[in-house]
């Protein structure tokens, strides 16, 4: 494998990443809305798109072993490709904590989640989010 092949490997596995953060945000945002709304329908959305982010962790790390073991990265490129993987760790459990929430959302309906006092604080959360998402995408 050549080192421009090896780069372009890389630069497809930061789309990887990039997408799962997407869909990371997106999760944690819809979660967020859920929680405050009391939305089961949001929720159970939420709950069935985890199994979607435990598909991209794999998918990611599966491309990062690949590119180790063919590339034997050193220095910077092997901190890289490490550096990625936690990455893809990191984003999958945002993902689960979205689910946990949604979980907790669908259990106690129809009784509130969130108390009424933090209806303002939640979609600053969501917005919070939000932010993260377009960070990830400027990498």
């Amino acid at each position: 494998m050549t080192r421009e092949m090896f780069h372009a490997q890389l630069d497809e596995l930061g789309d990887d990443l990039e997408a799962m953060c997407t869909r990371v945000a997106r999760a944690m945002g819809a979660a967020t809305r859920a929680m405050v709304a009391g939305d089961v329908r949001l929720a159970e959305q939420v709950i069935a798109g985890d199994s979607e982010i435990d598909a991209d962790r794999a998918r990611c790390e599966q491309r990062a072993v690949v590119l180790l073991a063919l590339q034997a990265p050193v220095a910077r490129d092997l901190r890289t490709v490490v550096s990625l993987i936690q990455v893809a760790e990191h984003l999958e459990r945002m993902g689960d904590l979205a689910r946990h929430v949604t979980e907790v959302v669908r259990r106690q309906h129809p009784d509130p989640v969130a108390p009424r006092s933090c209806s303002g604080v939640s979609p600053r959360w969501a917005g919070w989010a939000n932010g993260s998402r377009g960070t990830c995408a400027r990498r």
